[in-house]
């Protein structure tokens, strides 16, 4: 079957147009075609600015915080939050700390934001650490890894890490606690 007649098949039920300015976006990004109509642009663009950007990681991080469906919707809301961050004692990094669910009492758990290029300082873990990526690139130990993996680290080791360029480094952590080593 033809390209031309298979994407019309895949059309046939687009009654608001919607479908087609989509493929014609995607033609547009190839050859040149017309951008898409300001009411679908509009709509991707919520999408893309709201927490619903991070909903294939939703069960992961439900489960790896112990957090119920609101209070991870709570927490993903603050992540673009222009306010509540603190600044961290390196440049370009900021936190905030949350409250992760009772399975994880004891442990401490935040959001770090790391600007395009900066470096999260070297610390030593007290006990062990699960990050998972939520946005953005980072390099850690000579690997990068991108949204949706998850960085596993045991007691007692030492590392840092840096957001690649392009955008924010946005991580979601837990851990026993750290302490920071003296630059070498």
């Amino acid at each position: 079957m033809s390209d031309e007649r298979s994407s019309d098949l895949l059309l046939e039920d687009d009654a608001d147009g919607a479908g087609r300015q989509a493929l014609a976006a995607w033609a547009g990004a190839t050859v040149g075609a017309a951008a898409p109509s300001p009411g679908l642009r509009r709509r991707l663009m919520a999408t893309v600015a709201s927490v619903e950007r991070f909903s294939p990681f939703f069960e992961t991080l439900r489960r790896t915080f112990d957090l119920g469906a609101d209070a991870l919707g709570e927490l993903l809301r603050r992540v673009d939050a222009p306010g509540g961050w603190q600044e961290a004692p390196m440049p370009g990094v900021r936190y905030f700390h949350f409250q992760a669910g009772p399975a994880l009492a004891g442990f401490e758990t935040g959001v770090v934001r790391v600007a395009p290029g900066a470096t999260f300082a070297r610390h030593r873990h007290r006990g062990p650490e699960r990050t998972f990526v939520l946005d953005g690139y980072v390099e850690d130990q000579g690997r990068v890894h991108g949204p949706g993996a998850m960085l596993e680290m045991p007691a007692g080791s030492a590392h840092d890490y840096r957001a690649l360029p392009g955008r924010d480094l946005i991580v979601v952590s837990i851990h026993g606690g750290i302490d920071f080593e003296a630059p070498r």
